[in-house]
Parts: structure tokens; sequence; C-alpha cells
């Protein structure tokens, strides 16, 4: 068991030996949550060095659109774990009470979330955008049930992994200088004064799970990196740093050059008759030029007539210049052709649009090789019954104890068959 004495808990508030993992979570969530929900968006685009003007990047940053729709659409399969036919939840025990007990509580394990649908609803999205984060079980006020929450890796001052699973966690907490600290044996608050760590006796309470009630979200280990846990779309971030990138210039380039300028020759000012005066004195409407002038100049580029010496045609006395917009169709293929390459690099396969018949008919979308997006899925549903089933067990474990003898739960396989 993980049970910390005073002194290591003022070593942990004092020097955070795993501030290094904190911060590493932080900078992915960070990032994260830029391409996923659209959070720091402006903050995130760089200006591109030697090519762009302070006053362009403000203008990028002001109008740049999110790529949440983009991941909305790489992570739209994932649904099909949670809508697949059949699958099994299973307590092998000869005590036919617990097993009627924990189903009825798994129906509505918080705020009539039934166990399954609170992974799809809250683990889901965060195994996404907060790998390092947490499903952490709190106990209802009246300490009589336990539920699931999701605690964010900024919430966390620091914690220490054993694998995903935890020796202890300190969170943070409103108050500046209180932190929560949670062991195997106690869940109690501590305040940091100057160089003095003090225990918050009211704040102090058992730990019945007998273990810290949490679990990492992510249950994808980073290659050659302890502690560290990444998301599903880590292979992909670069690409969509690309993405993000040229949609925000493609953006720019649509307000700058995306509309056709008017121009027209100059005309004679009509109160003057192009003298540029009226009775020896200077006309008010053109300012003495003999000239009319255009109040819309900013809107129409208004042209001196040509000399003598120039052809001029009468009826091209009025146009528009339309911009060359070669780049936007070529930017669009650009962005087509990257958000392939991502869906590829996720799912092992691409989607090809067919017709089932004539050209009239409705265009289909078809998997060119399924047995990648398969194994993909499955492995989705791997780390979601993983979750639930630590919820289902840490629900089991509080409410039962040694009586509780765990769950065997399988998801339905909703196979993707490419027609």
């Amino acid at each position: 068991m993980a049970i910390l004495s005073p002194a290591e808990i003022k070593k942990i508030l004092m020097e955070r030996p795993g501030q290094k993992i904190v911060e590493a979570a932080e900078a992915m969530h960070k990032k994260l949550s830029v391409h996923i929900n659209g959070i720091g968006l402006a903050d995130y685009l760089e200006q591109i060095s030697t090519y762009e003007k302070p006053e362009a990047l403000a203008l990028r940053r002001r109008y740049a659109r999110s790529n949440k729709d983009l991941f909305d659409r790489l992570s739209r399969p994932i649904d099909k774990v949670f809508a697949a036919r059949g699958g099994s939840r299973y307590f092998p025990t000869t005590d036919e009470r617990i097993a009627r007990e924990m189903d009825l509580a798994l129906m509505n394990v918080e705020n009539g979330y039934s166990s399954k649908k609170w992974v799809e609803t809250f683990w889901k999205n965060r195994y996404m955008d907060d790998p390092m984060g947490l499903v952490y079980m709190e106990i209802t006020e009246d300490g009589k049930e336990a539920y699931p929450t999701y605690k964010a890796c900024t919430d966390i001052y620091d914690y220490k992994l054993n694998g995903r699973k935890l020796d202890w966690v300190v969170f943070r907490t409103d108050g500046k200088a209180i932190f929560r600290v949670v062991d195997d044996q106690f869940d109690a608050l501590y305040k940091k004064e100057g160089d003095t760590i003090r225990k918050i006796s009211k704040e102090t309470y058992i730990n019945y799970f007998g273990y810290v009630p949490a679990i990492i979200i992510s249950d994808l280990p980073k290659a050659g990196m302890k502690d560290i846990f990444i998301s599903p779309f880590d292979s992909v971030v670069e690409l969509a740093d690309e993405y993000l990138r040229d949609e925000s210039i493609r953006m720019i380039y649509k307000f700058k050059h995306g509309f056709p300028k008017s121009w027209k020759y100059r005309e004679m000012c009509g109160n003057c008759k192009g003298t540029g005066a009226i009775a020896s004195n200077t006309c008010g409407q053109c300012n003495g030029t003999g000239k009319k002038l255009d109040s819309t100049v900013s809107e129409v580029m208004v042209l001196d007539w040509p000399t003598q010496n120039d052809q001029v045609i009468a009826p091209d006395v009025a146009g528009y210049i339309t911009p060359d917009l070669e780049y936007l169709k070529y930017s669009r293929d650009e962005l087509v052709h990257l958000e392939e390459i991502m869906f590829r690099t996720h799912w092992g396969t691409y989607m090809a649009q067919q017709r089932s018949g004539g050209e009239a008919d409705t265009a289909a979308a078809k998997f060119m090789d399924v047995q990648p997006i398969n194994d993909k899925l499955s492995a989705y549903a791997d780390a979601a019954e993983a979750t639930e089933k630590f919820i289902i067990d840490a629900i089991g474990d509080f409410k039962f104890a040694r009586k509780y003898g765990g769950v065997r739960i399988a998801y339905g396989r909703l196979i993707v068959t490419g027609k």
C-alpha cells in the first residue's frame, strides 16, 4: 500500500517530484484542445516569419477557423463502439443480491447516466483531448454512494503513476495554497504556509476504497517515455497543425482577394460642367478639379480618362477586375488531401466515393480496406471496456468491500463491411 508520511507529503508539496510529467500532460492537453475543441486557437497561431507582418497575423488570428469540424469527422467512426448491439456484463458471485444491486446502481452512476453512457459521454472525448487526465471516483456527501468524475490534468498538482493507476495524487483546489492529497489510506486537505505544511483536520477522511480511486484516461503509453500516455490522435497532430495553418491562410486570401474589384473612368463634374469654376469661384462639388468626386473610392477604382493617343472602346467605360481564384481551388484540394492523409494515418484506410447506379444516384462513402478500421475500433472498444470496468469495480468495492468479486464486461462489436 502507498501511504504517505507527513515528511513525504511535505516533500511532494514543496518539490513536486512529478512536475515534468504534469507539465507534459498540460502541454498535450493544450495542443489537443486547440484542434479538437477550438480552445486557445488565436494564441496558438504563430507568425510565419519573413512572410507575415504583425497586422496580417492579427487578421489571421481573428478570422481563423478551428479544426473542430475536421476532428468531428475523424472521430465519427468511434460512435460505432457504443452503437454496437450485443455485449455482456457478468458478476461472478454466488450472492444474487450483489448482482441485482450492482445492476440497479449502474443504471444511474451519475446524473442519470448509466455506466456505459457515462463512458461514452465523458471519457470518450477526454480520451482524445486530455489523455493524462483522470477518471476519479468521488463519494456523495452522505457517504453512501461512489460515482465517477473527470479530473482534468490542469486540476492536478502532482501524481505518481503505477501503470494507469496511481500510488498517490495531489489536486489543486480553489485556494491557491490548499491542496487535496489522496493516498491509499487518507483523503485530506493540506495548507502550505511558507515552508510549513499543515493538515486541515476537519477536512481529513478515510479512503474507504483502500486504493487511490483513479485511473489515467488513456491506455496508450508514449513510446520511449515512462509515465506518459497519449491521445489516440497523437499521430495526426502535426498534420493538424499544417491543416490549421493552411486553412487560416486560405480564409485571409478569401477576404483580401476573393471579391471582384470594380472600376470606372472618372466622370465630369455636373455642377461646373468640367470647368472647375462657377462664376469665377472654385466649384464646391469638385474642388476645382472639374471631375466628379466619387464617394466610394474605397470600393471602386476610379481612373482618369486616357490621353488622345490611347484608343478607347466606347462600352468599356467601367468593369470588374476579377481576382485569380486558382489559389483558392488549390488550397481547397490541399485541405482535402491533408484530411485524407489524417484519416488514413489514424484508421489505416480511406473512404472513396462510389455510385450505386446511374449518374443521378446519390454518392455513398465506402471504406477501401475494412480490416484496419475494424482493428482500430476493436482497440477503442477495449479501452472503453477497461474504463467502464474500473468504474464498476470501484462502485462494487465501495458498496460491498471484500464480498464484491469483480465484473466481466464485453462490448458488442459492430463490424464495418465496406459495403
